[in-house]
């Protein structure tokens, strides 16, 4: 597949400040993030968000099915680093046996399959 054919990953909505609070827009809507701006808190929420962006089909901009394992696994990556450090290590082992059986697979797809079992 050559990149002029290669399905687009959803835009990632910013983080902006607003009154001292972070908040994103999103498909015109306002998101507040419930938490101030800079904080660790903010930067939790955003990349929870990202992740919701990514495997929401609701929220998405793209189909569910343009949305990959290895983009799933990524965001995953970016929050488990910042939410649970400790564990980060084993967390990136597990992702990299993922990787190993279901890298360039839809995530819709292996979705489906299981639903069908």
């Amino acid at each position: 597949m050559n990149k002029k054919n290669a399905p687009k990953s959803p835009q990632m909505p910013v983080m902006s400040n607003d009154r001292g609070y972070a908040i994103v827009y999103w498909n015109k809507q306002r998101i507040n993030l419930h938490a101030k701006y800079g904080t660790p808190e903010a930067e939790c929420a955003y990349r929870q968000l990202q992740i919701r962006i990514l495997t929401d089909p609701t929220l998405a901009s793209v189909k569910p099915q343009q949305v990959s394992v290895e983009d799933l696994c990524a965001a995953y990556l970016v929050h488990a680093e910042d939410h649970d450090p400790g564990h980060f290590p084993s967390i990136k082992t597990a992702v990299k046996i993922l990787l190993q059986h279901y890298a360039g697979q839809a995530v819709d797809t292996l979705v489906s399959r299981t639903d069908n079992q």
